[in-house]
């Protein structure tokens, strides 16, 4: 190829890429935004787990009465925790239904910009939400369920 191109053209010197070593450099900016995604994701799940679980604390805390004279008239610990995690479940909920859109269309506008588009699937959205949703009710379900096992006197005579 170098004889043959020398041959033809002279004045121009033979460059030659490897395909693979040309394709890094075109998505090397798509790995570093990648990778600054995947630790923000991290964070944010983390904070907002953290921030949950402090809600659920302070909620059982001041429903301490509530869940004496629940457990007093025969509420099983599973049905506190039902109870006290319907809420929160909720909520999140009306979070998904709200970034659903807004995901989607910031992800379409994102794969806008390759030359081999794909779209956005509904089962991304579905896998994120219920993952979500078990991080939360885990979150969630911890607190209550300390505040289900706790002694209804002691939770009764506290003011």
């Amino acid at each position: 190829m170098q004889t043959i191109w020398n041959s033809r053209i002279d004045e121009v010197p033979l460059e030659t890429i490897f395909l693979n070593g040309n394709l890094k450099i075109l998505y090397a900016a798509e790995n570093r935004t990648s990778a600054i995604m995947s630790a923000s994701t991290a964070i944010a799940l983390v904070i907002s787990s953290l921030g949950l679980h402090g809600l659920s604390a302070y909620v059982a805390e001041r429903k301490t009465r509530e869940i004496g004279i629940r457990k007093v008239v025969g509420a099983s610990p599973a049905n506190i925790v039902r109870m006290l995690s319907k809420e929160y479940l909720k909520l999140i909920l009306i979070s998904f239904i709200i970034s659903i859109p807004i995901g989607y269309y910031f992800m379409e506008k994102w794969l806008e910009g390759f030359a081999y588009r794909t779209t956005a699937e509904a089962w991304l959205f579905l896998i994120s939400c219920v993952v979500f949703f078990i991080i939360a009710w885990i979150t969630v379900s911890f607190e209550s369920y300390r505040a289900a096992l706790k002694d209804p006197v002691r939770s009764l005579r506290t003011e």
